[in-house]
């Protein structure tokens, strides 16, 4: 049987009313595999406080596997302020965080690894992607999640090389192939 892993951000979205709620795409993405009845290994870092409670509790009451997610005393839970300007959603993402030291987790190592790119933005994250992304025979996914200013050029294109999927809005391709990015 086939390991499916999803590597980075699991973070909480704060949005202007006060309302935590559960997110980072790795997250959802492994969320949704989950609903569709895949086993996912959320590889992820989360803090020793609330929001890490807080996404601890909702993985383990959805029955997502804890074996991925990595605890971190010295950083906090990552955290997205979500506000709405002229109809569209604009972030804060607060730096650093716990997953910006994820590391690589004991054991074989995936069939299948999805990624994004916002835990890219750190060195300790970066190089255990790396890492796990020259696991032999993986075949990885690669979601393109541009969020100024965590995010270079070179690091995004880098990351595409040997993906055999990769998702990207039409603003994020643009931004890749800008001649002056």
């Amino acid at each position: 049987m086939s390991s499916l892993w999803c590597f980075g951000e699991a973070l909480v979205d704060q949005f202007a009313g006060g309302e935590c709620v559960p997110g980072g795409a790795p997250f959802n993405v492994a969320w949704h595999l989950h609903g569709f009845g895949l086993r996912p290994t959320l590889v992820t870092r989360l803090g020793c406080d609330d929001n890490g409670d807080r996404i601890r509790e909702a993985m383990r009451a959805w029955g997502l596997a804890m074996d991925g997610v990595q605890a971190d005393a010295a950083r906090p839970t990552g955290r997205v302020h979500v506000e709405l300007r002229d109809g569209e959603p604009a972030y804060r993402i607060d730096a650093p965080s716990a997953y910006d030291a994820i590391t690589a987790p004991g054991g074989d190592g995936p069939d299948v690894l999805y990624h994004g790119t916002l835990a890219l933005r750190s060195h300790t994250s970066r190089r255990t992607c790396r890492a796990l992304c020259g696991t032999a025979g993986v075949q990885r996914f690669v979601d393109v999640n541009l969020r100024a200013p965590f995010w270079e050029r070179g690091q995004v294109l880098a990351s595409l090389e040997g993906a055999r999927w990769v998702k990207c809005s039409q603003t994020e391709l643009s931004a890749l192939m800008a001649e002056d990015a």
